[in-house]
C-alpha cells in the first residue's frame, strides 16, 4: 500500500481511465476506491456521509479493516474471493468511524490495468438500514396478522360477501365497460332485469348489441356512454346526467343515466361505471300528488260553487212554492210539473249539502253518525254514476243506530268504496249494502283512545295497551259493534295483489285514473276510530268490504 497521503501526480499526456469520468460525476455516492494491497485510494462525498470519516484522513494510509469486520474480510475482500464477486452485489455490515455496524449492499467492481491513483478496485456502498427497518416492520406486521388472521380473513369475508349482496340487489342498474372496448365485464340482477339480457350472456357484449332492439333506446344511450368514454379519454367534458323516457324489454321506463371512469388497482386497464336509475314508479307517485291536489282544488271550487248555487235555487223554490199557492183552476197536469219541480229542487238542495258537509274539514273520527242516514245521503252522491254503468243498489239494512265516528269520516269512507265498487263494475253489476249490529269483540290496531260524551258524565272507549313509538298489537275492545259490507260483482281482486290494496299509493288502474291513496285513507280512519277493515274476494266472483264500526255508547266505562 501507498506510504504517501496523496495519489501520485498525473503526468500531464496521460489519458484518463473510462472509471475517471464515471466518478467524476459520482461524488454523491458510497464509493470507496481500493488499491492492490488494499490502501484506500478514493473516499467520495456520499462515503464520508456514510462511514463518518473525511478523505484526507484515510487516503493512502488506511486499509480494508477500517470499513470491514474480519469475517467479511475473508469473505469478500480475499483475492480468491474477489475474483468471485466482481460484478456482482453483496450484502453484509460496514463499520463506521463510531464503530457502529450498518447493513450494506456492495457493489465490487474491478479497475483493468488500474487508475493512475493505484486504484485497482471500486467499492460502491448502498446503505440498506432503511429497508432493514422496512424489514423487520413487515416482520412485525406479518406476526400480528398472522395472529389475527383467521378473524381479519373472516371480517373481509363478511364485508366482501354485504358488498356484493348490496350491489346485486340495489334498484339501480350497474354495468362495469373496458373503456376502450367498450365490453360489458359486470352487471348487477337490476341491470338484466332493465335490459333482459341475463346473465352469462351479457358478459362480453357491448351497450350497443343489449340494447340494439330498440332503436331510439341504442341511440341516446349508446351516445351517452361514448360521450362517457370521450371525457373519460381526455377529448370532451363530462356528459351531465341524461333524463329520458326509454323504451326497454320491461317497458317503457323514466330513467337518469349517468356514469363515471374506474380504476381498479393492479389492473392495467380502464372501466367506465355506467348507472341507470330507474325514476318510473317516482315520476308516477309524483303525478299523482299533483292530481291529488287538482282534485283538493276542484274540491274547494265545487263547494263554492255550491255554496252560489244554493241561493238562486231557494228563489226558484220559493216561486214555485208561491205559484202553487196563487194559481187557481190550474190543471192536474201542471199541479204535477210543479210539484215534481219542487221535488227535484229539494234533491239538488240535498246533494248541495251532502258535497257542502263532504268538503268541510274532518274532525277525523271523534263524534258519532248514524250509519244506515249517511249510506243513504252519500249513495245520493254517487247516484249518477252508479245509474249510467247500470249497477243495481240492493238495500240490507238494520236497526243499527249510531257509531263512534264522525259524520265526516263515514261518509268519506263510504264515498272510497262506493267509488272503487262502482268501477269495478264499469259493465254493470250489483252493488249490495247491509248493515248489522254484532255483540262481543272487535279486533283493532289503535293505540290512540277515544273519547266521546255519554248522559251523566264522560265515557272512554276500552282500548288495548299501546305506548307512542312502537308499533301497536292487535288489540280487542268490549262491547256491541256495527259491522257494514258493501258488495260488488265486480272481477274481485288478484291474490298477489290483495296483501297490498291498503298501503297508500298502491293501485292497479292505468296511470292518470287513482292516486293509490282511497283504500290507505279507508284503514286510517276505521282504526283511528277503533274499528277494523278487512276483504274478502275472489276472482271472477266479486268483492266485499267489511267494516267494523264501535257503538255509540256500546261498551263503555264511566271515568
Amino acid at each position: 500500500m501507498s506510504s504517501s497521503g496523496s495519489a501520485p501526480e498525473k503526468p500531464p499526456h496521460a489519458t484518463r481511465h473510462p472509471f475517471e469520468e464515471l466518478l467524476d460525476h459520482a461524488s454523491g455516492l458510497a464509493v470507496v476506491g481500493f488499491a492492490r494491497g488494499g490502501g484506500i485510494t478514493r473516499f467520495s462525498r456520499g462515503a464520508e456521509r456514510l462511514f463518518g470519516y473525511r478523505a484526507e484522513n484515510l487516503l493512502g494510509t488506511a486499509t480494508y479493516e477500517v470499513l470491514h469486520a474480519k469475517e467479511d474480510l475473508d469473505r469478500h475482500f480475499g483475492s480468491a474471493a474477489l475474483a468471485e464477486v466482481s460484478g456482482s452485489n453483496v450484502q453484509f455490515d460496514a463499520i463506521t468511524r463510531t464503530r457502529d455496524l450498518v447493513p450494506v449492499e456492495a457493489v465490487f467492481q474491478h479497475v483493468p490495468g488500474g487508475m493512475e491513483d493505484g486504484t485497482e478496485l471500486l467499492v460502491l456502498y448502498r446503505d440498506r438500514s432503511a429497508l432493514a427497518r422496512v424489514a423487520q416492520e413487515t416482520e412485525e406486521l406479518s406476526r400480528m396478522i398472522r395472529q389475527e388472521g383467521s378473524h381479519s380473513e373472516r371480517e373481509a369475508e363478511f364485508l366482501r360477501e354485504l358488498l356484493r349482496h348490496t350491489v346485486e340487489n340495489v334498484q339501480i342498474a350497474l354495468s362495469v365497460h373496458e373503456l376502450h372496448s367498450g365490453m360489458i365485464t359486470y352487471t348487477n340482477e337490476t341491470f338484466q332485469e332493465l335490459t333482459g339480457v341475463p346473465h352469462p350472456d351479457v358478459i362480453g357484449m357491448t351497450l350497443e348489441e343489449v340494447v340494439k332492439k330498440y332503436p331510439e333506446t341504442s341511440e341516446r344511450l349508446c351516445g351517452y356512454f361514448e360521450r362517457l368514454r370521450a371525457s373519460a379519454s381526455g377529448r370532451g367534458e363530462k356528459p351531465a346526467p341524461a333524463h329520458w323516457e326509454l323504451e326497454l324489454p320491461a317497458g317503457k321506463r323514466v330513467v337518469e343515466v349517468y356514469g363515471r371512469l374506474i380504476a381498479v388497482e393492479g389492473h392495467a386497464n380502464q372501466f367506465i361505471l355506467l348507472i341507470i336509475e330507474d325514476n318510473t314508479e317516482r315520476q308516477r307517485l309524483q303525478m299523482q300528488l299533483v292530481q291529488s291536489e287538482k282534485l283538493a282544488a276542484m274540491g274547494q271550487l265545487a263547494a263554492g260553487i255550491a255554496h252560489e248555487i244554493r241561493n238562486p235555487l231557494a228563489t226558484i223554490y220559493n216561486a214555485l212554492f208561491d205559484l202553487d199557492e196563487i194559481v187557481e183552476n190550474r190543471s192536474a197536469e201542471v199541479a204535477d210539473d210543479i210539484n215534481i219541480a219542487m221535488e227535484e229542487i229539494r234533491r239538488v238542495q240535498d246533494i248541495i249539502n251532502n258535497l257542502l258537509d263532504f268538503a268541510r274539514e274532518s274532525e277525523r273520527s271523534s263524534g258519532s253518525a248514524d250509519v244506515n242516514d249517511v249510506l243513504r245521503k252519500t249513495i245520493r252522491l254517487v247516484q249518477h254514476d252508479l245509474t249510467g254503468k247500470n249497477i243495481q243498489v240492493k238495500w240490507e239494512l238494520g236497526d243499527v243506530g249510531e257509531v263512534a265516528i264522525s259524520n265526516n269520516a263515514l261518509k268519506q269512507i263510504l264515498i272510497n268504496l262506493l267509488t272503487n265498487a262502482a268501477q269495478a263494475m264499469s259493465s254493470g253489476g250489483t252493488l249490495s249494502l247491509r248493515t248489522t249490529v254484532r255483540p262481543g269483540l272487535v279486533p283493532c290496531r289503535s293505540n290512540n283512545p277515544m273519547t266521546v260524551k255519554k248522559s251523566g258524565g264522560t265515557a272512554r272507549l276500552r282500548l288495548g295497551p299501546g305506548g307512542s313509538g312502537e308499533r301497536p298489537a292487535v288489540q280487542e275492545k268490549y262491547g256491541a259493534h256495527v259491522r257494514l259490507e258493501i258488495e260488488d260483482t265486480g272481477p274481485g281482486v288478484p291474490p298477489d295483489v290483495m296483501s297490498n290494496i291498503f298501503n297508500p299509493f298502491f293501485t292497479t288502474k292505468p296511470p292518470g285514473s287513482g292516486t293509490g291513496l282511497g283504500l290507505s285513507v279507508v284503514h286510517s280512519l276505521v282504526e283511528d276510530c277503533g274499528g277494523a277493515v278487512s276483504v274478502r274476494s275472489h276472482p271472477g266472483e266479486g268483492t266485499v268490504f267489511s267494516i267494523e264500526l264501535p257503538c255509540y255508547g256500546s261498551g263503555m266505562e264511566e271515568e
